[in-house]
């Protein structure tokens, strides 16, 4: 028997999903103008290219916000036809089948925005190298991921869960899945430098009783209890998403540091 708090007409998401890879029958995002990512930008951006940009909301606004600003889109979904009207130029195919001209055009872009869009792809390490290789060794990228790694979903996956939905974390359209790590090492091992780094927090333990005053230091949220190695993991645990400034970098001009994420074999994992 049901109870009577369960909806047993609800819509199992996997049915939102299109034949193409990583598309949805509806855009659950459209019109989303991301004001978290203006304390993102190292420089005034001036020729702007935003990859997934879905309606052109964040473009559009960037424009009155920066008078001047050329904005060009590149979306395979039919929301940019409403791209269209607010965007200096969209592309409505994948970057790698970019043309001569738009190749040319790539070369004096100064600032890419890649908002929730590398999950969504098969190869996102492809599509990052490319853009390292193609953009001015000045130029800024910022991206933002969904943070696997999030308590939420540890504790769901302790309890035997993973629940796709039509949004969020688990987005059924998502492909890959990142951790910090994993985000850090896939933007050193295709030609970036990380900048800047911004934590999305929604506390998942009380803010007031963590982070404890010394690390490592053991953290209870709900039936699983793990030890926190730092605060930089702390931060990681509650943040649904992580926000990253990045630049394309020489191989000459890495530390010591940023040469061991690029380089360096992958920790020893568990999983197989």
């Amino acid at each position: 028997m049901y109870k009577n708090n369960v909806d047993i007409k609800s819509s199992p998401s996997w049915k939102s999903l299109e034949d193409e890879p990583g598309v949805q029958d509806t855009n659950c995002y459209a019109g989303q103008e991301r004001l978290e990512i203006d304390n993102m930008f190292i420089r005034e951006p001036k020729r702007l290219l935003d990859i997934g940009c879905s309606t052109g909301s964040v473009g559009k606004r960037l424009k009155n916000k920066y008078p001047g600003l050329f904005a060009w889109g590149v979306e395979i979904s039919s929301a940019a036809n409403e791209a269209n009207t607010c965007l200096d130029k969209v592309s409505t195919y994948l970057v790698s089948d970019f043309e001569d001209s738009e190749m040319q055009l790539l070369s004096s872009i100064d600032t890419v925005l890649l908002l929730d869009v590398l999950e969504h792809m098969y190869d996102p390490w492809k599509t990052l190298g490319f853009i390292s290789n193609a953009i001015p060794h000045s130029a800024q990228v910022i991206v933002s991921l969904p943070n696997t790694a999030n308590l939420n979903i540890l504790r769901d996956l302790a309890n035997g869960f993973w629940h796709y939905q039509e949004t969020g974390l688990l987005d059924v359209t998502h492909i890959r899945f990142f951790t910090l790590y994993e985000m850090q090492k896939m933007f050193y091992e295709t030609g970036f430098r990380i900048l800047r780094t911004h934590f999305s927090m929604e506390y998942c333990v009380d803010p007031e009783k963590y982070p404890p005053h010394a690390y490592p230091a053991w953290v209870q949220y709900g039936e699983i209890k793990l030890i926190v190695k730092n605060y930089e993991h702390f931060l990681s645990l509650n943040s649904r998403q992580i926000f990253f400034t990045i630049e394309p970098i020489k191989n000459s001009e890495l530390s010591m540091q940023e040469r061991e994420l690029a380089y360096s074999p992958h920790p020893k994992t568990w999983a197989y």
